[in-house]
């Protein structure tokens, strides 16, 4: 029988002391130089981004490898930029996140986003969560945020996840829940066990392992295997996922965010209710609020919903907010377009804007029949005209939009004047462009 030696990590100072000593070896074998400040500041960053690796192991590995960067650029002192960069290629994360100077675009989220996600101020529960988790006072070892967006389809929820991975400039990985819907669910989140067909082939979160510092999408949970959400506890209690061949992936560095559809049926039946009696508006969104409660509720246990760190609610965009966006989306459109080419410029007439918001505004949908009615009433006679007639400019025109059902665009000149038959210059005037786009079911 042979006894069993339990041997333990070391601590923070036995960890220091060890990171020391090799400092010594290093700096008289390679001629370089490790100060004490960034001797503690190795050790850190080790348990911090790579706590695995034990202690002091993680940190005699980011030393070594600053040394031999310093080494290979000919410097005799290892500098904080060499040690950030070697643990951003060991773990995956951006310089500017190891660095500390990410800053900047975490405090820009709470303007942006609600920018960029109309007519929801509940995602401006969002920025504050991130803020502190970003200074590092969150709970520690869980992810550095957790979100469940509730409410119906078309009102934002995707966009602003969309919004947050384009504000802090970091990827999105959207995982479809309703492909995690069958009692094959686990070993498509996991991976397949030894010795099954697809062992080690790639899962749904192999992208985090390659770049933490993402943002996470479980789109529809409500369409999940149930034993997918014991499997997500451990993401959202620990930070971490254990996978069928062994690797941990760890979500600390990562923003995790599900989304559900639950109960927006029953508050739209809620929304639609004759009214009776006085009040009765309020009482219907109240209505449908509760409806949406209840439905999230009977979906998620209390310790799924206790583990995260808010719960946004969204509701049915207004006529205004609709319009907001369709403009935005325009502008957007425009911007594209002179991108492509720096001699055209869009616009749209107030008649074509009143058009369009017509065309694309549906209550139940939200702003999704909207990006529809831009692409088929827009975007493709636009296309069209470039094809066709668009190809050899040699000055900037306007394409103005004047009517979008009956479609009709005038080019202007210069953004001044339209093209003039009997101009000074003698050019021939462009014809107004017309089409005929017919009849589209917007119905997503």
């Amino acid at each position: 029988m042979f006894d069993t030696i339990q041997v333990e990590p070391a601590n923070e100072e036995q960890g220091l002391q060890y990171g020391a000593n090799y400092a010594r070896q290093f700096e008289a074998k390679h001629d370089v130089t490790l100060s004490g400040d960034l001797q503690k500041r190795i050790v850190r960053l080790a348990a911090r981004y790579m706590p695995e690796m034990g202690r002091p192991g993680g940190a005699i590995k980011i030393a070594k490898k600053a040394c031999e960067r310093a080494v290979a650029l000919n410097n005799n002192e290892i500098t904080s930029a060499y040690i950030h960069e070697v643990v951003s290629k060991m773990c995956g994360l951006p310089v500017e996140m190891i660095s500390g100077s990410r800053s900047d675009k975490i405090m820009m989220l709470g303007d942006r986003l609600p920018q960029m996600v109309m007519g929801q101020d509940g995602v401006n529960v969002i920025p504050k969560k991130l803020k502190i988790a970003n200074a590092g006072l969150n709970d520690e070892g869980k992810p550095l945020g957790s979100f469940l967006f509730t409410g119906p389809t078309g009102v934002g929820k995707t966009e602003t996840a969309k919004a947050i991975s384009e504000i802090l400039d970091i990827p999105l990985v959207e995982v479809d829940m309703a492909n995690l819907s069958d009692k094959h669910a686990k070993s498509k989140l996991i991976g397949s066990p030894p010795g099954y067909v697809g062992y080690k082939d790639p899962t749904v979160l192999d992208p985090i392992a390659k770049a933490p510092y993402s943002v996470l999408l479980f789109d529809e949970i409500e369409k999940a295997d149930p034993e997918v959400w014991n499997l997500l506890m451990s993401i959202l209690e620990e930070g971490r996922l254990q996978m069928s061949d062994g690797r941990t992936i760890s979500f600390k560095d990562t923003i995790v965010i599900f989304t559900s559809n639950a109960g927006a049926a029953e508050a739209k039946a809620a929304m639609d209710k004759r009214s009776i009696g006085f009040g009765s508006k309020d009482n219907n969104e109240e209505d449908a609020k509760k409806e949406q409660q209840a439905a999230l509720k009977r979906m998620l246990k209390p310790e799924h919903m206790n583990r995260l760190d808010g719960i946004v609610e969204y509701g049915y965009l207004s006529k205004e907010t609709v319009k907001k966006i369709a403009l935005a989306q325009v502008d957007k459109l425009a911007k594209k377009l002179n991108k492509t080419n720096d001699l055209l410029t869009l616009e749209l007439s107030e008649t074509a804007q009143d058009e369009l918001f017509e065309l694309g505004y549906d209550k139940e949908f939200g702003a999704r029949p909207m990006k529809r009615a831009i692409e088929d009433y827009i975007k493709l006679p636009v296309s069209e005209w470039i094809l066709t007639e668009g190809q050899n400019l040699t000055e900037p025109v306007t394409l103005k939009i004047n009517l979008v059902k009956e479609f009709n665009m005038e080019v202007v000149k210069s953004a001044e004047k339209p093209f003039d038959a009997a101009n000074d210059e003698g050019e021939a005037e462009l014809p107004e462009i017309k089409r005929n786009t017919g009849t589209n079911d917007l119905t997503p």
